[in-house]
């Protein structure tokens, strides 16, 4: 009999038997943080019965992406783009995943390839899912990096001419309206605000920026990450 793993129990007990059901207890269990027990149930129920089941595939991807599990992660969302490559969760997390590809990419050559294809996915993910919050914030976040770790003109130019390198390339005013589109569609998320102000801040936008510093400051301070968050902002603020 399936449950919802309410009292804490193992992955093990709890089978779905319905896509339904199954929906109802991962988004429970990643609501609460048991990710890895959610990858339990959801391997199980792929494996078992719904192995084509895009809902439960897309979920898969999402949680190994917070579990850091990139291979798994990219695993699951391609299955789920080819099961519907217009479902913006889908492409989502598989640019996510391949976003973690890339940090853990041995050299320069399969770091770029992997950059290139999360930034394909977010872009999708944004088309497909104009109104998810979290596939603006996280193209924006892509963005951000991306400006952050693009090489000179020389360098990018040496890399596409010698070493047959497209390095993708972004800018900070591409990622600040993918961070204020995530911010007008979730304001109470710390992670919306605190990247809208980091964005406006790197664009020298400093009566903007300090706006939302000011909105981190004033965020709830609850968990380590929010009490660092709030360390952070009231430096900024001076």
């Amino acid at each position: 009999e399936l449950h919802a793993c309410s009292s804490g129990c193992c992955a093990e007990e709890c089978v779905p038997t319905t896509a339904a059901e199954a929906v109802r207890v991962l988004d429970e269990l990643f609501a609460t943080g048991a990710h890895s027990r959610a990858v339990g149930v959801l391997d199980r129920a792929l494996r078992l019965w719904a192995a084509d089941s895009l809902d439960l595939l897309w979920r898969a991807s999402r949680c190994c992406v917070v579990l850091k599990e990139a291979s798994a992660a990219v695993s699951y969302g391609e299955r789920a783009v080819q099961k519907d490559a217009t479902c913006g969760q889908a492409q989502l997390w598989l640019g996510s995943a391949y976003g973690l590809e890339a940090q853990a990419a041995p050299d320069t050559k399969t770091k770029v390839r992997f950059a290139k294809k999360s930034q394909q996915h977010l872009k999708l993910a944004v088309v497909y899912a104009p109104d998810n919050a979290v596939a603006h914030y996280s193209l924006a976040r892509w963005c951000q990096q991306t400006v952050k770790n693009t090489p000179s003109a020389a360098a990018l130019w040496f890399a596409s001419v010698f070493a047959n390198l497209n390095v993708p390339t972004s800018s900070l005013e591409e990622a600040l309206g993918h961070a204020e589109r995530a911010y007008q569609l979730d304001s109470t998320l710390l992670l919306n605000v605190q990247l809208l102000a980091e964005v406006r801040e790197a664009l020298g936008q400093r009566k903007a920026a300090a706006a939302a510093w000011a909105a981190v400051a004033a965020h709830p301070r609850a968990t380590p990450e929010q009490q660092g968050a709030a360390a952070q902002a009231m430096a900024r603020l001076g």
